[in-house]
């Protein structure tokens, strides 16, 4: 079919924003975004929630990474 339905679009919704869409259905997701508000928004949320998620691993490695170091200096200390 030539025009997406917002399922269709909410299911590609991943990999679109991922660059794993074909070129073909990378048009065919920006055609049917250019016609509906609803699923502009969709998308809107989706990168926002994506990118909070990623700072937020982004945080716990570097927490990780900070015990970590403490920890070596610690046992150092200790010989």
């Amino acid at each position: 079919s030539a025009m997406l339905r917002c399922r269709e679009l909410v299911e590609q919704a991943d990999a679109y924003l991922a660059d794993e869409l074909t070129k073909w259905q990378r048009i065919q997701f920006r055609l049917h975004l250019a016609v509906c508000r609803h699923c502009r928004r969709y998308v809107r949320q989706l990168k926002t929630t994506q990118k909070v998620s990623q700072q937020q691993v982004l945080m716990m490695q570097t927490t990780d990474q900070q015990v970590e170091d403490i920890w070596t200096k610690l046992q150092q200390q200790d010989k």
